[in-house]
């Protein structure tokens, strides 16, 4: 009976040897891997046609040089307007102020204060306007790019 119970215990270590080998063989990060391989089937994987479509419209978003010619010259009045009236209101804003600081040595008595203070104020509001007219232009030409865009 001794004899058995040592051959039964040690046949039952040999059996429970092999089985912790086994768990110190899986639990390694390849061995998971090539389980999950060997249980999981083989899918194809495809491309969602979310993806599909994000590609169409990389292709398509790709302008020839005349697409980008045409826009590039569209509207070409408006943006000379737009980038003169800006530099005019500069060019005004100086020359009033070139105008004041002349005065203050040309004029008499308190004129010369009245003068002065005329031509800068007026210098600040020609100036001004005439910007903001340029930028106006600007916008129009800003919406109307935009809108052609979200168009497409």
């Amino acid at each position: 009976m001794a004899k058995e119970t040592t051959t039964s215990t040690t046949e039952a270590a040999k059996e429970a040897a092999p089985t912790s080998e086994k768990k110190e063989e899986t639990s390694t990060p390849e061995a998971k891997s090539e389980e999950k391989k060997e249980t999981t089937p083989e899918v194809k994987k495809e491309e969602s046609p979310r993806k599909e479509e994000i590609k169409q419209a990389i292709l398509e978003a790709e302008k020839t040089p005349q697409q980008e010619l045409n826009e590039a010259v569209r509207y070409p009045g408006l943006k000379l307007v737009s980038r003169f009236a800006k530099v005019f209101g500069i060019v005004l804003l100086v020359l009033f102020w070139i105008i004041a600081i002349v005065q203050l040595f040309v004029a008499e008595g308190w004129d010369k204060l009245v003068f002065f203070l005329l031509c800068i104020a007026l210098g600040i509001i020609w100036g001004i306007l005439g910007f903001c007219f340029g930028d106006f232009m600007q916008i129009f030409i800003d919406i109307e790019e935009n809108t052609r865009k979200k168009n497409k």
